[in-house]
């Protein structure tokens, strides 16, 4: 149902308890690929330690972002595809059938969230209050465009997204 790209620098052990947090409490059909790098041999070293313990998941080498992220989602078959930064951790099931009912319904709704929720207020990357929006629907449904300065008006977020693969994939493809 998932197609999942992970994007991880520097943290493999956050790296490693994302994957586990995904395989306790994703309760769906994914494939995971995980796009890394590193800045040390240390760091290397740690990416090292479990990379091949997990040999279903597609692991490529950062050499070159555009390209590699390019040929990553040229393996993405599935419907929707989701993004996830290595510093995320799932505490809790994720139940994706309702939701995904109305995404595929309802195409007027960009992205799943996974990372906001009516309690975030506040936008820490750029240290300024960000207010929730006026929600709709069942399953808080808000316009971006209106939403506060932070992390309600940011549709892209690539920390826990979930897009309808055919209409993010032809979108990143065109980028440089």
């Amino acid at each position: 149902m998932i197609d999942v790209i992970i994007f991880s620098k520097d943290r493999a052990c956050q790296l490693d308890a994302l994957l586990r947090s995904i395989d306790k409490h994703c309760l769906t059909s994914y494939t995971t690929s995980i796009l890394f790098t590193y800045s040390t041999n240390e760091f290397r070293d740690g990416y090292n330690k479990f990379l091949f313990t997990r040999p279903q998941i597609k692991w490529v080498k950062e050499t070159h972002f555009e390209f590699d992220l390019k040929y990553l989602l040229s393996y993405c078959k599935k419907k929707y595809l989701m993004f996830l930064v290595d510093d995320i951790v799932f505490k809790q099931p994720v139940q994706y059938d309702d939701v995904f009912q109305e995404f595929a319904q309802n195409k007027d709704i960009m992205c799943l969230s996974l990372r906001l929720g009516k309690l975030i207020n506040y936008c820490y990357s750029r240290s300024v209050p960000s207010l929730p929006p006026t929600f709709t629907g069942k399953f808080n449904i808000w316009e971006w465009r209106k939403a506060s300065v932070g992390d309600w008006n940011y549709p892209m977020s690539v920390d826990g997204s979930i897009f309808r693969a055919d209409e993010i994939i032809p979108l990143v493809q065109r980028l440089k």
